[in-house]
């Protein structure tokens, strides 16, 4: 239910130890690509060849740029707002907005993908 295997459970498991190389290079690029930190090349690259290896100093951080998380909120007021207009329409127009709800949809979800709201939505 928690996501985690038997063996993660156990106070005794060390993640650190199921880990290869290539998995801390990926997690340095998620946490790139999610956080907003952006990272020097140098220091990519030296991620890439010897992640085990590397100890991050102030000056690896190239700049910080927060994202912000609506937590996909915006996107499902417009779902909602979008298929309050779809359910009125016709033709052309109908199929346009269907298709920019189930986007919106699609971002909600992937954001929130507990919210009970946005899967009635989008399954409607």
């Amino acid at each position: 239910p928690n996501g985690l295997t038997e063996e993660e459970q156990d106070p005794e498991y060390n993640l650190q130890n199921d880990w290869v190389s290539e998995d801390y290079h990926k997690l340095f690029l998620r946490i790139h690509e999610f956080t907003g930190v952006r990272l020097t090349q140098q220091i990519l690259k030296e991620l890439k060849e010897h992640p085990l290896s590397i100890e991050l100093l102030d000056n690896d951080i190239h700049s910080i740029n927060p994202k912000v998380k609506h937590l996909g909120v915006v996107d499902e007021a417009e779902a909602k707002a979008l298929f309050n207009l779809f359910k009125t329409s016709t033709g052309a127009q109908a199929d346009r907005l269907w298709h920019l709800v189930n986007n919106k949809c699609k971002l909600a979800v992937a954001a929130r993908t507990q919210s009970e709201q946005t899967l009635f939505l989008w399954g409607n």
